[in-house]
């Protein structure tokens, strides 16, 4: 009879548990932290904290327990006589991280917003100074024997820039990692570069003049940020990397000299916009503001690819004669240190 009332007990239970989200035990809150379960997305978790022979010292440490990280803790009597003390069931593995690492470090900001099982909006402003390298160094022959050389005096300048992004962000399947994509938009504040050049078949009879021009860059990239969690949900260091478009615009070319007397002519050049391909790579770290804002910092290097002006020509006899190149900078890049504020939906 007894038998026949277990095998009764058992078809009515099964059902059911297996109508039920699977639940694991997990024992102590150091283990909880980094848990890692390759099982079922919709499995639970019973987080236990400590065991006691007597009922008392449980409801003691209990109450200490809540009040500290201000979640309900419950006690259960199990078939042994210990008293054990537990949170749950937590409704996914991210709420166990988050609650074993509050226990681990109960003053460190709340983390709940900051490692969504499903993917978040995202909103990034970020700016800071920019030391830009835009290299003119350049020499061209023509063929009168003329020899037309540029040796720029601005090898780096700093100026500022100021963006935005616009993104997602989802957990990895690692523990303590998420990935952050977006569309980022830059703008990069005009520079006024400088340098001298010569023009002449011989040094000795050469024009010196110095001449100065303006270049001013934007940059659209898709970017991707990994970001990893320290223990204790105080710090997010990154990785970043972004591939996208530049445009370099170089205007307001001019010419002077401060020879007198017969001088070779030298070009002329008119506006010009290119855009290239462009990427960034990048470090930093970020830490929660409150429960929806972060606030980072981080180092990035941009290449912008190549600048040029457009139309060389010399005036002759009230007359333009188009010169068979063009000024051109081979190479624009940026080193960004940067400071940035995310919401976070």
């Amino acid at each position: 009879m007894i038998r026949l009332l277990s095998l009764i007990t058992a078809l009515i239970v099964v059902p059911v548990s297996f109508a039920s989200p699977p639940l694991k035990s997990v024992y102590g809150a150091n283990m909880g932290a980094d848990f890692v379960d390759s099982g079922p997305k919709d499995t639970q978790y019973l987080l236990y904290l400590g065991a006691f022979g007597v009922k008392n010292n449980a409801v003691a440490y209990q109450e200490k327990m809540s009040e500290l990280i201000g979640t309900e803790v419950k006690i259960k009597h199990s078939e042994d006589g210990l008293y054990r003390v537990y949170i749950g069931p937590l409704k996914n593995i991210h709420a166990l991280h988050r609650t074993s690492r509050k226990i681990l470090n109960p003053s460190a900001p709340n983390p709940p917003m900051l490692a969504a099982s499903k993917p978040r909006g995202i909103i990034t402003v970020s700016g800071g100074p920019s030391i830009i390298s835009a290299n003119g160094n350049q020499s061209y022959s023509t063929t009168d024997s003329n020899l037309f050389v540029y040796r720029s005096q601005d090898q780096d300048k700093t100026n500022g820039f100021i963006g935005g992004l616009l993104g997602l962000e989802r957990d990895l399947p690692y523990s303590g990692s998420f990935l952050q994509l977006g569309l980022e938009y830059t703008y990069f504040g005009r520079l006024s570069q400088h340098g001298t050049s010569t023009v002449g078949i011989e040094p000795a009879t050469s024009t010196g003049y110095e001449y100065s021009y303006q270049l001013q860059t934007q940059q659209a990239l898709v970017l991707a940020k990994v970001f990893s969690t320290t223990k204790k949900y105080s710090l997010y260091p990154y990785l970043l990397g972004g591939i996208g478009t530049a445009s370099n615009q170089v205007s307001n070319f001019a010419t002077s000299t401060s020879e007198t007397g017969s001088v070779n002519l030298t070009p002329t050049f008119t506006d010009n916009q290119t855009f290239n391909f462009s990427y960034a790579l990048g470090v930093g770290i970020e830490a929660n503001l409150r429960e929806h804002f972060r606030l980072g910092l981080g180092y990035r290097f941009t290449d912008f690819g190549r600048a040029s002006l457009s139309n060389g020509h010399i005036q002759l006899d009230n007359t333009d004669v188009p010169t068979p190149f063009n000024f051109n900078i081979p190479h624009v890049y940026a080193n960004q240190f940067l400071a940035q504020l995310s919401y976070l939906a």
